[in-house]
């Protein structure tokens, strides 16, 4: 399921943390906070992130860049 960096925030922010197998590229995050967040199986692509907290976050099998 592709989403934006938009809609990651907002459902993160309304208490989601089960993002497995997203796909979210050519975006910028910085400054932000997704620790817990589960990103297994997601394709990251091309992200930049910057002063993200991702304490105890799950990337298993996830494909960045």
């Amino acid at each position: 399921m592709r989403i934006t960096v938009e809609e990651l925030l907002q459902r993160y922010a309304a208490g989601e943390r089960d993002f497995a197998g997203i796909q979210i590229d050519g975006v910028e995050m910085s400054e932000v906070n997704l620790s817990g967040i589960d990103l297994s199986d997601s394709d990251l692509g091309e992200i930049y992130m910057k002063d993200v907290n991702f304490t105890g976050a799950n990337f298993r099998s996830s494909r960045i860049g």
